[in-house]
């Protein structure tokens, strides 16, 4: 305060290293406000070509060969070339985003700190290090706040990458007690040179643990197949030669579901690809066959291929028929519920009733049971009561829902699931039988596809079979589907609607859909067989999907390069900078006429930048870089010279004002995020990852240059820990109380059990806390370095 009483009494404040100072005068001061707040509008241009670049070089791609092996010669095409060559990123995504990205939207506050000590003669100051503080407390806090609010109610977003979140999260609040840490305990005021180096090398080490968070390399490796289980004989039986692979794994498919024990892997998927032949010529086939896949992609394909065979291997309960018919006068009507799939174990089950048109108390009476299959038992009959004398009439129908117990602790071990079937309708009759609906479409990956057979008529409670077979028409039989030349359909008392299962094969191939037709051949008894006599079935070759997946990303690539912000040549750049609304002049307003001739200047200086095409990014990037370090320059004195003429001191100037100006393009740029991303990441993920960045980079940077010169002349680098070491400890607290806001509010169905968004009270009460603790943290900010706070 001493400094600035001076200045304002002779009326002049010190010159800046680029901006001269003028008098003092409340006309002056407002005009270097107003040249503070259109730097602030450079930077951002600048710093949205900076993002353009760092978006060209880390969407760079490298060709790797791809080795193609040919084991069984159902996997491998013979004429494929034995080595095919795929694009890769070779920026990984989590590594761009600490170190380039974060580069990008924090550049202005690391150039300022490492500007102002270089021209400070490497002694520190109170602009940048306040900045760099004030900036991580308005993206924390402020930020956090606007993405919170601008999501529309009642939709929520949540962070999906939340490890990578965690570990950003615990280095953001580390590296501000890592600040406390040197400048409070270690060496009161005084940063050492090892404390420095240590403070940068953390910056590398943040990189590391989240790339490796990021792929989960210390993830145990056996929970890539979870729930995917095989016993040792199962594990034996896989390490026998295989000739056919195909029919191998239908055979293994049509075992599992009739074995009674559940399928279990007891070893890593490694293990498995290596001892097991079969597994390692499906991972193979899927390489060769969907090459444009990431490995990511390829293991899940992989995933869902095995989670079929686990499916096969599930005990399912269901009712034995769809539809079930009562008789006129019939006290009771009985159903029955069958059990496939492994049946060792006892399963405990619910059924309730439901009303229909026939309703409880008129009808039927009301039930809801639990029961029991023993060990080994099959089926399970189940009885309703009807009302007696009722007056049914045709079309009445009620309904009994089948559930699984919810506190059967031991469910998932079961690997119980409940069927197609699990509604059975109870009605009144008629007499004939023939086939329910229209054509029926399968895919492959369902396993098998159920046609249902209704009666039609006035009956008795005689029991009679329906016979039937299926036909090829383009679908091959025991190929695509398992053929069935004598089936029989025993229709039992009061069942009058039931179902036939027909096994599908997945045979991993990719081919156009393929059909083939069920057809009722006759029924014993009086039962006829009605007009519905055929149903055509079409099997959906679900592998065309990837291909098509495939095709699109590259249409999508070959689309995104036309529409990127990127120009080929530097005519363009320079004829579209100096263009109003980018030559587009039928659709200009007078907003757009207005807009261009206040930025003009920036335009043409951004337009002056190489294309980010050119020389992967790389030119673009170094040439924003030093434009953005000369504004920030500019910046750093207008600022300085601003505080001076209206008695604000540095600190403060900087925590508030210019930790303002260069956080608003990110605050919109996050706002976007958070409206149109289905998740939450890269509106509020990043926010954490760019505030350790700011410490470990924009502070260890400087602070090791200067630490290295008074290191060299046998002296030590001086750091007051007053004003910083009290705004840092707010800011602890302050980060601490956001982050358990954001955890709050992703375990409460108050909050919608999502960091974003939400109804609109309970949202519009989170983004009052944290603009509450950010204002709280400027005025407290304010009035230690004002020294009305003694701490």
């Amino acid at each position: 305060m001493d400094r600035h009483i001076q200045n304002l009494t002779r009326g002049q404040c010190k010159d800046g290293v680029v901006v001269p100072a003028v008098i003092t005068s409340a006309p002056n001061a407002l005009l270097y406000l107003l040249a503070l707040m259109y730097c602030f509008l450079g930077i951002a241009i600048i710093a949205d070509v900076f993002m353009c670049s760092i978006e060209r070089i880390t969407s760079t791609t490298r060709k790797v060969r791809c080795k193609n092996l040919r084991i069984n010669r159902l996997i491998t095409n013979e004429n494929t070339p034995a080595n095919e060559f795929i694009n890769v990123r070779v920026w990984n995504p989590t590594v761009a985003n600490l170190t380039l990205m974060a580069l990008g939207s924090s550049a202005p506050e690391i150039l300022l700190s490492i500007i102002e000590i270089i021209t400070n003669n490497f002694r520190v100051g109170d602009l940048g290090p306040g900045t760099i503080v004030g900036s991580a407390a308005f993206n924390l806090l402020c930020i956090t706040a606007v993405c919170i609010f601008c999501v529309s109610s009642p939709k929520t977003k949540r962070i999906e990458e939340i490890q990578v979140f965690a570990v950003t999260s615990l280095f953001s609040c580390f590296a501000y007690i890592w600040l406390l840490i040197i400048l409070v305990v270690i060496s009161p005021n005084v940063v050492e040179l090892w404390e420095a180096l240590m403070t940068l090398a953390f910056f590398l080490m943040l990189i590391v643990i989240a790339y490796a968070t990021d792929k989960k390399i210390c993830k145990p490796r056996r929970t890539w197949l979870r729930g995917l289980q095989m016993d040792k004989s199962n594990h034996q039986k896989f390490q026998e030669p295989i000739d056919d692979a195909d029919n191998y794994l239908k055979k293994l498919s049509s075992e599992m579901a009739c074995k009674n024990h559940e399928v279990k892997f007891l070893f890593t998927p490694m293990d498995m690809l290596a001892d097991n032949r079969t597994l390692r010529q499906m991972s193979q086939y899927i390489s060769q066959t969907y090459p444009n896949l990431s490995s990511d992609e390829q293991s899940k394909l992989l995933a869902s291929k095995l989670t079929q065979l686990q499916f096969s291997a599930s005990t399912i309960i269901e009712f034995s028929a769809r539809v079930y018919s009562i008789k006129r006068g019939s006290s009771k009507v009985k159903l029955k519920v069958i059990r496939s799939g492994p049946i060792d174990i006892p399963l405990i089950f619910r059924y309730s009733t439901k009303n229909g048109v026939a309703k409880s108390g008129l009808h039927f009476l009301s039930k809801s049971e639990t029961m029991q299959f023993t060990t080994n038992e099959k089926m399970k009959d189940i009885f309703v009561d009807l009302v007696e004398n009722a007056n049914w009439q045709p079309g009445d129908v009620f309904y009994v829902l089948l559930k699984l117990v919810e506190d059967n602790d031991d469910k998932k071990e079961k690997n119980v699931k409940i069927g197609q079937t699990y509604i059975a309708s109870v009605r009144f009759p008629d007499d004939s039988a023939s086939f329910v609906g229209e054509p029926m479409i399968a895919n492959e990956n369902q396993k098998y596809v159920r046609a249902f057979i209704t009666r039609i008529g006035h009956h008795n409670e005689q029991t009679f079979s329906v016979y039937y077979e299926t036909e090829s028409v383009t679908a091959k039989c025991n190929e695509d589907y398992e053929g069935i030349s004598d089936g029989i359909l025993t229709f039992s008392e009061n069942e009058y609607e039931k179902y036939i299962d027909v096994n599908i094969y997945d045979d991993l191939l990719e081919e156009k859909d393929e059909t083939f037709n069920i057809n009722l051949i006759s029924a014993t008894g009086v039962v006829t067989i009605g007009p519905n006599k055929r149903t055509v079935i079409t099997i959906v070759c679900d592998d065309n999907m990837l291909r098509n997946i495939r095709n699109l990303r590259k249409l999508t690539s070959h689309y995104m390069l036309k529409m990127r912000h990127e120009t080929n040549s530097w005519l363009e750049q320079i004829i579209e900078s100096i263009s109003v609304n980018a030559g587009d002049l039928s659709n200009a307003t007078l907003a757009d006429c207005l807009i261009h001739i206040l930025v003009f200047p920036w335009k043409v200086l951004a337009a002056l930048i190489p294309p980010a095409s050119f020389m992967a990014g790389w030119s673009a990037f170094i040439c924003a870089l030093i434009l953005i370090g000369l504004i920030t320059a500019i910046v750093g004195d207008l600022a300085s010279i601003f505080g001076c003429m209206v008695g604000l001191h540095d600190a403060v100037t900087a925590i508030t004002l210019v930790a303002l100006g260069t956080s608003l393009p990110d605050t919109f740029a996050s706002k976007i995020a958070a409206q149109n991303d289905i998740s939450a990441d890269n509106a509020i993920g990043n926010i954490t990852g760019s505030n350790a960045v700011n410490v470990f980079l924009g502070l260890g940077l400087p602070w090791t240059i200067a630490a290295m010169y008074w290191f060299m002349q046998n002296k030590v680098f001086i750091v007051d820990a007053g004003n910083l070491s009290f705004s840092v400890a707010i800011f602890l607290a302050t980060s601490a109380l956001c982050l358990v806001l954001l955890i709050t509010r992703r375990h409460l169905t108050f909050f919608g059990k999502g960091e974003l968004g939400g109804r609109i009270y309970p949202k519009t009460l989170s983004a009052l806390i944290l603009i509450i603790l950010w204002l709280a943290y400027i005025f407290l900010s304010i009035l230690q370095t004002l020294n009305y706070l003694s701490i």
